[in-house]
C-alpha cells in the first residue's frame, strides 16, 4: 500500500500487503506510526478519492491511501483540565476522545503535572496505556522533581509500573527533592496488599535493571537500607539474595 501525503501528493510510506490485509486502519496507523514518528491519534486516513477512513474500516486487498498529519489543537485552560481528570479517573473513553482531537499529551498543569502523572498516581492502567501510545514523555519531571514512575512505585501500583517500565522509562532517575529512585520508594512501602504488592515491585524493577546499588544522598542508604530501616523482611531478603550477599539487619520491627 502506497502512503501519500494529502497536502503535496509526496509518498509518506510504503506498507507490505501482510501490514495491511485484513488490518483495521486503527492498526495501519499503528503501523505507520512506527515509520513516519507520528501517533496514530494525529492521523486522518483518506481513501485515493477524499472519502475518510474511520478507524474501524478493515483494509482489504492494495490500495493508495492519503494522510493528513493533525496538529495538536491550541492550548486552553478547559481541555487541559478534562485530560487530567480522564487520567486522573480512569475514564478511558474521554481520555481517547480528547487525544483524538487531537490534543497534546504533554501539556502540564501550574505543578508541572502531565495527564501521565495524573494517571500514574491513581493507579490508572487504561489511561497509562493510552497515553504512552500517544507519545507521552514518560519521565517527564513535575516541579518537584517527580515522574509518574516515582508516583506509582510509591503508591503502590503494579501494572502503572510494569507499564512505564515495558515503555522503558528511566527506572534510576533520582527523586529531585531527596534522591529517591523508584527502587527506593517501592522498598520503603513493602508488601502492600494486592496487585502483587510492593514485593512484586521491587522484584520487577530490579529483574528489569534497576540499579540496586543506587544511594540517597542524605546518609547513603540503599534500597535494601530503606527496606531494612522499615522493617520489610520480605523485600530485604529478596535484594539480598538478587545480590547475592548476607541480608541486612532488620532495624525495625518486620511488616506483617
Amino acid at each position: 500500500m502506497e502512503v501519500r501525503s494529502a497536502a503535496s501528493g509526496a509518498t509518506l510510506a510504503l506498507l507490505d500487503a501482510a501490514e495491511v490485509e485484513g488490518k483495521s486502519a486503527r492498526e495501519v496507523k499503528n503501523a505507520l506510526a512506527g515509520q513516519l514518528g507520528v501517533t496514530r491519534f494525529r492521523q486522518k486516513l483518506l481513501s485515493d478519492d477524499g472519502r475518510l477512513i474511520k478507524d474501524a474500516e478493515v483494509f482489504s486487498g492494495t490500495a493508495k491511501i492519503q494522510l493528513v498529519k493533525l496538529d495538536f489543537c491550541p492550548p486552553d485552560e478547559e481541555g487541559h483540565r478534562k485530560m487530567f481528570n480522564a487520567s486522573a479517573s480512569g475514564d478511558v473513553t474521554a481520555l481517547g476522545e480528547l487525544l483524538e482531537s487531537p490534543r497534546n499529551p504533554d501539556v502540564t498543569d501550574h505543578d508541572g503535572w502531565t495527564s501521565l502523572h495524573y494517571a500514574a498516581l491513581n493507579g490508572c492502567v487504561g489511561p497509562t496505556r493510552l497515553l504512552l501510545e500517544a507519545g507521552a514523555e514518560k519521565d517527564a519531571v513535575s516541579d518537584r522533581g517527580e515522574t509518574p514512575l516515582h508516583l506509582a512505585a510509591q503508591e503502590g501500583y503494579f501494572s502503572v509500573v510494569q507499564l512505564l517500565v515495558e515503555a522503558g522509562a528511566d527506572k534510576d532517575r533520582p527523586r529531585t527533592r531527596d534522591g529517591s529512585t523508584a527502587l527506593h520508594l517501592a522498598a520503603e512501602t513493602g508488601q502492600l496488599s494486592g496487585e502483587g504488592g510492593n514485593l512484586g515491585m521491587v522484584y520487577l524493577l530490579a529483574r528489569s535493571g534497576a540499579d540496586c546499588n543506587a544511594t540517597l544522598p542524605d546518609g547513603g542508604s540503599t534500597a535494601q537500607d530503606v527496606a531494612s530501616e522499615e522493617g520489610h523482611v520480605k523485600v530485604v531478603e529478596f535484594l539480598a539474595r538478587f545480590q547475592g550477599h548476607p541480608p541486612k539487619k532488620i532495624r525495625r520491627g518486620s511488616s506483617p
